[in-house]
C-alpha cells in the first residue's frame, strides 16, 4: 500500500552516507523518525588485525558503561566459530579485519526500536570480511543495547587506529 509522499511501505529511504579516510570514528546523529534502520557498510578498511565496534548515543553522548551491551554471532570460516558475550561496554561487530589489498568489511546492520524509550535497541547483522591472515569469513548475528532509552545516534569505531570506507544509513518506511 502506498504511504505519504508516494513511497512504497517497506522501502529503504536514505538518511545519510558517510565516506571517510583515516577516521578514528564515524558518527550518525540523525536517525530520522523510523522504527527500523539499516546501515550498509561498503569496503571498510581497518588497520591490521582490528575489530569494528559500535556504541549508541543518548542525548548526544556515547554510551560506554560496562554490561550495557550484549552480542552473539556465528562466524562461517574453516572452524565455524561462535562469539558471544552478554555483558559488554560496546557491540563488537567484526574481529581481526586485515589491511592488505582486498581485506575489508562489507555488509549490513539492522537496528530496531532505537527511538522507543520503552524497549531495548536490538541489532541484526550480516557481513563478510577478509581477516588479517587472508582468510574469508562470513558473519551473522545480533546484539542489544540493554537500556530502555531513546537513541540520538550511533558511533562506529575500530578498537585501535583508523578506518576508511563508507557507511550509509537508511530508514525502513512503514506500511500504512
Amino acid at each position: 500500500e502506498l504511504t505519504k509522499d508516494g513511497s512504497w511501505g517497506g522501502s529503504l529511504e536514505l538518511i545519510e552516507t558517510e565516506t571517510f579516510s583515516g577516521a578514528s570514528s564515524v558518527n550518525f546523529d540523525d536517525l530520522g523518525n523510523y522504527k527500523v534502520h539499516v546501515f550498509q557498510w561498503n569496503n571498510i578498511h581497518l588497520d591490521d588485525n582490528r575489530d569494528m565496534n559500535l556504541r549508541t548515543k543518548v542525548g548526544g553522548s556515547v554510551q560506554s558503561a560496562s554490561s550495557t551491551y550484549a552480542r552473539a554471532m556465528q562466524v562461517g570460516n574453516s572452524s565455524g566459530d561462535q562469539d558471544k558475550d552478554p555483558n559488554l561496554d560496546r557491540l563488537r561487530l567484526s574481529a581481526q579485519t586485515g589491511n592488505a589489498t582486498g581485506e575489508a568489511i562489507n555488509g549490513f546492520l539492522y537496528m530496531y526500536c532505537a527511538l522507543d524509550s520503552t524497549k531495548y535497541t536490538t541489532f541484526n547483522q550480516h557481513l563478510t570480511q577478509i581477516i588479517y591472515n587472508g582468510n574469508f569469513e562470513g558473519n551473522f548475528g545480533g546484539g542489544a543495547y540493554k537500556v530502555n532509552n531513546t537513541l540520538s545516534g550511533v558511533h562506529f569505531y575500530p578498537n585501535a587506529d583508523t578506518l576508511t570506507g563508507s557507511i550509509s544509513l537508511y530508514g525502513l518506511k512503514e506500511t500504512v
